[in-house]
């Protein structure tokens, strides 16, 4: 996993890198777009409605393979050049499910998990009384790594819960992690 670190806000990036295989970070708040011509991959990262990255290690993306970064580009809110530091995360050894943040949360909440491998995984919302309120991820293949899912609040039905304690499941083959979590209106 490649991060990158900036001394401020970022609000733009450009990033050129020679690699056969590259799975961007889509869980960006800012529009990702990629170019790719053989192995050369051109991405963008920018904002039309003013969005920034916090510049503390923000994951952009993932390769399984050997890369090389050709050129990066990162500018602040005034177009200015900003100094960065690019870093090779190694990839998590565990099965892992992190505390949702914020919480307790109103309206969208962030549910981040760790797989030590790529794994078929499912990731469910259940009320108090368990019964099934959101599936935010369905038997799904996950390459190992770090992941971020937004949840907004809502039902598989696209309805919104009421205020109240939910549970959240990350379920592989081999295991279960549960957290609480609490959604205040």
């Amino acid at each position: 996993i490649i991060a990158i670190s900036a001394n401020g806000p970022i609000a733009g990036i450009q990033m050129t890198v020679i690699t056969d295989h590259i799975e961007l970070n889509e869980n960006l708040p800012m529009n990702v777009e990629s170019k790719s011509d053989g192995n050369q991959h051109i991405i963008l990262v920018y904002s039309l409605n003013g969005e920034i990255l916090s510049g503390n290690k923000i994951n952009l993306f993932t390769s399984s393979r050997d890369y090389e970064i050709t050129s990066v580009i990162v500018s602040n809110i005034l177009s200015e050049g900003m100094e960065i530091k690019l870093t090779d995360r190694i990839l998590p050894d565990v099965f892992e499910l992190s505390q949702n943040f914020p919480n307790p949360f109103n309206p969208n909440t962030q549910i981040h998990f760790m797989l030590g491998k790529d794994e078929l995984v499912s990731l469910n919302i259940f009320d108090i009384q368990g019964r099934l309120v959101s599936s935010l991820i369905k038997n799904s293949n996950y390459p190992a790594g770090y992941h971020n899912i937004t949840w907004d609040g809502t039902s598989n039905m696209g309805t919104e819960v009421p205020s109240g304690m939910y549970i959240y499941k990350l379920v592989n083959e081999n295991q279960t992690i549960t957290k609480k979590m609490v959604l205040m209106k």
